[in-house]
């Protein structure tokens, strides 16, 4: 749910003239359509590229699972990599294109270690240093970026966040090593939450 802000959304780092325009002329065909209000025009002007970025990302990366033969996998790194993620913070690029470029690099070599032939000796150390990195997701996260600042109570509200994030997926990582023995699937998940 969008919050209304007191003043147009502030942009963080540069945002590229093309996104910009895309967004404004969505936003208002939508005012146009009698969709959203015309005082609305700002926040859906900021958060429609958002939106856009985020589906490519995800076609991107069933299409990479897909080609790599791991959907499964590329699914499951997914769904561990990004709430995490997006609350833990870190560096960000300045531009989206840089960061979808990254998050797509990194989606192609998680899926291609899939594929080696070492992948229960590789789940067994992320395994053994999953403690390690809990500890510091749960000390560190959030860290701030000057790309993406936060105020004193979205820092207490990612705080949070990261630790039921992190709670969750660790039981959730746990119950799968359990219940499916083989390593490919814990892998996927591990690398979720260590490449955060």
């Amino acid at each position: 749910m969008l919050r209304k802000p007191a003043q147009a959304p502030r942009w963080h780092g540069q945002v590229p003239l093309p996104q910009m325009k895309i967004g404004k002329a969505l936003a208002e065909r939508a005012v146009a359509a009698g969709v959203i209000d015309k005082q609305e025009i700002d926040i859906y002007a900021y958060s429609y590229p958002m939106l856009i970025v985020t589906v490519l990302l995800w076609c991107s990366a069933i299409a990479i699972g897909i080609v790599l033969r791991q959907l499964l996998g590329v699914l499951l790194f997914m769904l561990s990599f990004v709430p995490l993620r997006e609350y833990a913070g870190g560096i960000h690029v300045k531009s989206k294109l840089w960061c979808f470029i990254g998050t797509v690099a990194i989606i192609v070599m998680v899926a291609a270690g899939g594929h080696t032939p070492f992948i229960g000796a590789l789940r067994n150390a992320l395994l053994a240093l999953l403690p390690v990195s809990c500890v510091a997701l749960l000390l560190l996260a959030p860290q701030e970026d000057e790309n993406k600042p936060a105020s004193d109570n979205e820092h207490k509200h990612f705080k949070k966040m990261v630790r039921l994030i992190l709670t969750v997926e660790v039981v959730v990582l746990l119950l799968i090593v359990i219940l499916a023995p083989a390593p490919t699937t814990s892998y996927f998940c591990l690398c979720g939450i260590h490449l955060c």
